[in-house]
């Protein structure tokens, strides 16, 4: 097994929301209890868990409008009929770019290429929705060691390889290496994570 990308997620606003700032847009969320929406592509997903994680933690009352993919979900921000969306990067970077959409935090560590003035979580003090999103190969649990360890090595050989992740980075993905040991712990702290998170806010998918 092994994680092949990681993905940047951030919060957005349509720019017509008052706000420049994830203090400012949790700061109007108190002032405008329920009136304040979050777009995202489904109950359940990251993104969905993610924002109930922010409200958690900062104890606002925003929204959730959930949508079938991440696509009307971000033209729904920019519609206006969504205060804003917590999708991917790769969904809303070319509206920030062009001023339809307001970037206000990005989830990862480090500040993501595709929108490098939008801060951090870690940089504005919201680490509770510090994550990516990612995808990874798996394998029955029965798959001989030495399998793993071929697969593992092969395609940690191949992401290293510089215009593989250069491709990868036109398409606003981050190429992620690592071992099985490192991937199974991911999953495995991200499981936990967010099953936390959808019983502290009750989420239900039925």
């Amino acid at each position: 097994m092994s994680q092949v990308i990681a993905l940047t997620m951030v919060v957005a606003v349509n720019p017509s929301l008052p706000v420049k700032t994830l203090k400012e847009y949790l700061a109007l969320a108190r002032a405008r209890p329920g009136d304040i929406s979050f777009g995202t592509s489904g109950p359940g997903t990251s993104h969905h868990l993610l924002g109930e994680a922010l409200k958690l933690a900062n104890k606002v009352n925003i929204t959730h409008a959930p949508y079938q993919g991440e696509a009307p979900a971000v033209t729904a921000a920019v519609g206006g009929h969504v205060t804003g969306v917590l999708v991917n990067v790769t969904s809303t970077a070319p509206f920030i770019k062009v001023g339809k959409l307001r970037g206000l935090v990005v989830t990862t560590a480090q500040r993501d290429p595709l929108i490098p003035d939008v801060p951090t979580a870690r940089e504005v003090g919201h680490t509770e929705i510090e994550a990516t999103n990612w995808s990874g190969f798996v394998v029955p649990s029965a798959t001989p060691a030495s399998a793993v360890a071929r697969l593992n090595g092969e395609t940690v050989r191949v992401l290293n390889l510089p215009d593989v992740r250069e491709n990868m980075r036109t398409l606003g993905l981050m190429a992620a290496p690592g071992t099985p040991e490192q991937f199974a712990a991911l999953i495995k702290s991200d499981t936990v994570r967010y099953n936390r998170i959808a019983r502290e806010a009750n989420v239900r998918l039925d």
